[in-house]
């Protein structure tokens, strides 16, 4: 196993650290590549190599070296971050994501989260505020949960 060469791909593909995160737990069901066994190193460095060969045939041009996000990407990003601490193991990953991105913006068609910049301003603003409602759902279990055992739960 190579955690350079999943590294200098993950560059390739222009994948910043969090979708790079949720790709490897998505294809090999862990959070860094130090985890990664042999298949599990082959998997996601197919899986990287493949987005690197989409990026090259949109329009027929390379992608860009840096992917700039949207302040409304950040935002989003943001939310995720502070919800998926709440979330039970389950739920942290990016196919949970994509999911509420889905239902949120009416995209069904979005494949991956590295094209969150191709959401036009209003389904971006369904899928933040889809994301708040989730967020103050878990806290107010979280509120619940601490507020009936008086105990801090970590």
């Amino acid at each position: 196993m190579s955690i350079p060469a999943i590294k200098i791909a993950q560059k390739k593909a222009h994948l910043g650290d969090p979708e790079y995160r949720a790709l490897l737990h998505r294809v090999a069901g862990v959070n860094s590549a130090k985890e990664l066994d042999e298949q599990g190193a082959r998997r996601v460095l197919a899986e990287l190599h493949r987005i690197i060969n989409d990026n090259a045939r949109i329009d027929g041009s390379k992608p860009a070296a840096v992917i700039e996000r949207t302040p409304a990407e950040k935002k989003l990003w943001a939310i995720w971050y502070d919800l998926e601490k709440l979330l039970p193991a389950s739920m942290r990953n990016a196919d949970y994501l994509l999911g509420i991105v889905r239902r949120a913006s009416g995209v069904h068609d979005l494949v991956s989260l590295y094209r969150l910049g191709e959401l036009t301003p209003l389904q971006m603003y369904k899928t933040i505020e889809a994301l708040k409602q989730r967020l103050a759902q878990e806290q107010d279990t979280l509120a619940d949960a601490v507020g009936a055992t008086n105990q801090v739960p970590f």
